[in-house]
């Protein structure tokens, strides 16, 4: 049975992807648009642990990217839906606190946490040692890497290998995509193969859009949003090969601000328990993307 707490249909989220399906012009860097999103999720949670100090009285601020379905995304209404979202959205309740979410580009995240313009970061921020350096995590869910090409695949791509040696490869800037990217360019180099050329974007849904038009040969992308967009465009776009560097991904705070770390470690520990972080996830195609919960 469905949690009374997601009343709110997210079934259309499929729309979330028909410019791609409608091969829509890359040039406009918009988000897809979904027609609902879950808003009232979380306004019935009682809280179970106090509520941490924020930079605004009884308010959790999430710095997001929503470029990023089906983690995070725009409904048509510009209204903030997906699973890291609605994922957020019971966290800061179970706090005592309201969420809010302040809109960063994604190479700006750990900077705007650090400039104190949010509390936390959820942003499908992978938990690396060097950032570890600098942000303490809270683990929430897991990711991976894909490859997408068009059906017609020109180039013969068969996954993260050496076929992609003397393809066009797009990623979106400073993710760990763009590492992936270096990695295999240094292998074709070294190899004899043929040369990468690379394409930058903003975000995935430009990268997506490159694929169809034709712009980029493919594009790398997270497992999850690999999976979930491709499977909206009736074919148009494909994930090819397995996927690739499974990570976990945490929200981040700013260093050794243990008290909202704890806190939304146990707030987290309680959406878990309560069997509606699974649902959440469930309903965008995101499962296999769960932690297990604390015994």
């Amino acid at each position: 049975m469905k949690s009374p707490l997601l009343r709110t249909s997210v079934a259309a989220a499929a729309a979330a992807v028909l410019a791609l399906s409608a091969c829509g012009s890359s040039e406009s860097s918009d988000s897809p648009a979904a027609e609902t999103a879950n808003e009232d999720l979380g306004k019935d949670v009682k809280a179970v642990v106090d509520a941490p100090k924020t930079m605004t009285d009884g308010t959790l601020t999430v710095c997001a990217s929503f470029g990023n379905p089906p983690n995070a995304y725009y409904t048509s209404d510009h209204v903030e839906t997906g699973a890291e979202t609605d994922i957020a959205r019971v966290l800061g309740p179970l706090m005592g606190l309201e969420t809010q979410f302040h809109e960063t580009k994604f190479a700006s995240l750990i900077p705007t946490l650090q400039a104190t313009q949010c509390d936390v970061i959820m942003a499908s921020l992978y938990i690396k040692p060097e950032r570890e350096e600098i942000v303490d995590f809270v683990p929430y869910m897991q990711s991976g890497q894909a490859v997408v090409v068009s059906k017609d695949n020109p180039k013969k791509i068969t996954g993260y290998d050496d076929s992609l040696c003397g393809a066009k490869i797009g990623f979106q800037v400073s993710t760990t995509a763009e590492e992936y990217v270096k990695k295999q360019i240094k292998k074709c180099s070294e190899g004899g193969g043929e040369e990468i050329a690379t394409v930058k974007v903003e975000d995935g849904t430009m990268g997506m859009q490159q694929v169809q038009t034709g712009q980029v040969d493919t594009f790398i992308d997270t497992n999850s949003a690999s999976v979930y967009t491709a499977g909206k465009t009736n074919g148009e776009l494909q994930v090819v090969g397995k996927p690739f560097g499974l990570i976990e991904i945490g929200a981040a705070v700013q260093k050794d601000n243990a008290q909202l770390q704890d806190a939304l470690s146990k707030a987290l520990d309680e959406l878990m328990a309560s069997g509606q972080y699974e649902e959440i996830l469930s309903q965008y195609d995101s499962a296999d993307m769960a932690l297990e919960a604390k015994k």
